[in-house]
């Protein structure tokens, strides 16, 4: 390339190089926040482009970074930020689009307005670990625009002030979770808070071949809902709420819909599986509840038929093809194959088998092809009920974004 179309400077570790009107990439070499801001003005200052690593290690942040452009950060699985128990990380600005992947965020916080992750415009995070965060006000990350999450991780991050509300994400916009582990996030308090993982303020938020395990909330302690939601393929394991919903807790006039999961563990004071509030229709099909205390359900649902529980708190829904009082032994939490852990059916479990081959669908609708493990559905002329398929082909592909049913 002409030496008159393309710029190269180098500085704080950085060499960054653009072509005439077109975005800036960057490479850092010095894991220092120096370094990387120097990286970070080239690109967001451009417009946008992608910013790459040659370092590794922790880059602390002692302040927010407003992102203006259009930028990527790939951290190449070996870059963390860290906020440092004193310093926001990111924030958003609407109508931008920032893609953050293969990179760990931890240590962050939410002080005078300014939230740990927050954004306005499209944010992606890809492969990316977000924990032990301390927040004194809403969650981790807070979305008001367009959220995608995709082979990510949110770990033992708490609130302690603030809102209480949604602790890996509060979401007031759209928010897509796939192929994503949400363990041990806390909201610290016996008495308030809604959503020990994700608190859907209003928003939709869709959740596909997830893990939701060790939560904890007053309400909803996975998730907490007063919008419209969907969940396929799920596992909901040993989450707590002090008050309802120990997996999931709906209270919206919104629809929302629960197909091919498995409830388990869970507990709360009332409807330790799900509990459904709110005036919107939530229905519910091809699903386990198992092990739930107190109560496998509670509220008004609809069944699309072949669920299974092991007593008989859902009977109030259950049609024709759902079965109450069930035997439905599961295997522990565990990794089977697959980007989440999940529950295997244990043998003489009555949902194996449970679902005829042409009824594998949503409640929607849509034909269900893999499990959560993104194994095949069905095997032989039958899909099994619950996020786990018995004797299911692990497919070769990779399915990044987690939303191929």
């Amino acid at each position: 390339m002409s030496r008159l179309l393309r710029k190269c400077v180098w500085g704080f570790g950085l060499l960054a190089c653009s072509g005439a009107g077109q975005a800036t990439n960057a490479v850092v070499s010095t894991c220092t926040e120096a370094g990387f801001m120097t990286a970070f003005n080239a690109v967001d200052g451009s417009g946008g482009g992608t910013i790459t690593f040659t370092c590794s290690g922790t880059i602390t942040f002692t302040s927010l970074k407003q992102v203006s452009g259009n930028d990527v950060i790939d951290g190449g699985n070996n870059v963390t930020f860290s906020g440092n128990d004193s310093s926001p990380l990111f924030q958003v600005f609407f109508g931008k689009q920032f893609t953050l992947k293969r990179l760990s965020m931890q240590h962050a916080v939410s002080v005078s307005g300014a939230y740990a992750l927050e954004n306005f415009g499209t944010l992606d995070l890809v492969n990316v670990t977000l924990s032990n965060s301390h927040l004194l006000q809403a969650g981790f990350v807070v979305n008001h625009g367009t959220l995608n999450v995709s082979g990510s991780t949110f770990s033992s991050n708490n609130i302690i002030g603030g809102s209480l509300a949604g602790v890996a994400i509060d979401n007031d916009g759209t928010a897509a979770i796939g192929t994503s582990t949400f363990a041990s996030n806390v909201i610290d308090s016996t008495s308030a808070g809604t959503g020990g993982a994700i608190n859907n303020n209003g928003g939709a938020l869709f959740v596909h071949a997830s893990t939701f395990t060790a939560n904890s909330a007053f309400n909803g302690a996975a998730i907490y809902s007063s919008g419209e939601l969907h969940v396929i393929n799920s596992t909901f394991q040993g989450n707590t709420a002090n008050s309802g919903g120990g997996a999931i807790y709906q209270s919206s006039t919104s629809n929302s819909s629960l197909d091919f999961s498995t409830i388990s563990g869970n507990s709360a004071t009332f409807g330790a599986g799900i509990y459904n509030g709110g005036a919107g229709t939530m229905t519910v099909g091809k699903s386990i509840f198992a092990g739930n205390s107190t109560g496998n359900c509670d509220g008004v649902f609809v069944s699309s038929g072949y669920n299974l529980a092991n007593d008989t708190g859902c009977g109030g829904f259950f049609g024709g093809t759902d079965t109450s009082s069930a035997t439905l032994p599961l295997g522990a939490l565990a990794n089977n194959g697959g980007p989440t852990q999940t529950m295997t059916l244990s043998a003489g479990n009555a949902a194996l088998n449970k679902v005829p081959a042409a009824s594998c669908k949503t409640s929607t609708g849509t034909t269900v092809r893999y499990d959560q493990r993104v194994a095949t559905r069905p095997t032989g002329s039958a899909c099994d009920s619950g996020a786990y398929q018995h004797n299911g082909v692990l497919n070769d592909r990779i399915f990044g974004d987690g939303f191929d049913f």
